[in-house]
């Protein structure tokens, strides 16, 4: 995954960007695999999860 595919995404907060980036490479390295087979490490599944619930739950400040 490139870093130029995700630039039009606008996030509030550059740890929200760099988590994106993160857990996007993760999993286009394992498309076939969960997501915790993916991110691998404990910590980086929480973020993921974590980046997925904070991004979903927030409605978009257009």
């Amino acid at each position: 995954m490139n870093i130029e595919d995700l630039d039009y995404i606008q996030l509030a907060d550059k740890r929200l960007k760099k988590r994106l980036v993160r857990s996007g490479e993760q999993v286009s390295a394992a498309p076939m695999s969960s997501l915790p087979q993916a991110c691998g490490a404990w910590h980086e599944v929480k973020g993921a999860y974590r980046f997925l619930i904070t991004t979903v739950s927030r409605p978009p400040s257009w």
